[in-house]
């Protein structure tokens, strides 16, 4: 009797073990095909930033950009007339910002 009962548990045992076993490799198995498409998304991702980077490098060329101050924004190069020296900062005229309302009573 004995001898009967701990051949059913260690053949229950193998069970379980067996049963464990065969989930825990199931997991592992989705485990690595979600690292693997992890890293598959990851390389992607990197080749994404790659040409990203290129793009940026090349719409902020100065060249580029100075073309576009020009044509879309009428900018051009400064001129040595619209420098003035620290003596002549007290003469300029002071220019008031259309925006900017100041009041003696504002704090």
């Amino acid at each position: 009797m004995n001898v009967t009962r701990t051949i059913s548990l260690s053949i229950m045992f193998l069970i379980v073990a067996g049963i464990g076993t065969y989930t825990l490799k199931h997991k592992v198995i989705h485990m690595e095909s979600q690292l693997s498409r992890l890293k598959r998304e990851t390389v992607k991702l990197k080749e994404s930033m790659h040409v990203l980077n290129a793009e940026w490098a090349y719409l902020n060329r100065p060249e580029r950009l100075q073309q576009l101050a020009q044509d879309k924004l009428g900018m051009s190069h400064t001129s040595h007339e619209q420098f003035i020296s620290l003596d002549q900062l007290s003469e300029a005229p002071v220019i008031a910002h259309p925006l900017v309302h100041l009041t003696a009573g504002a704090s």
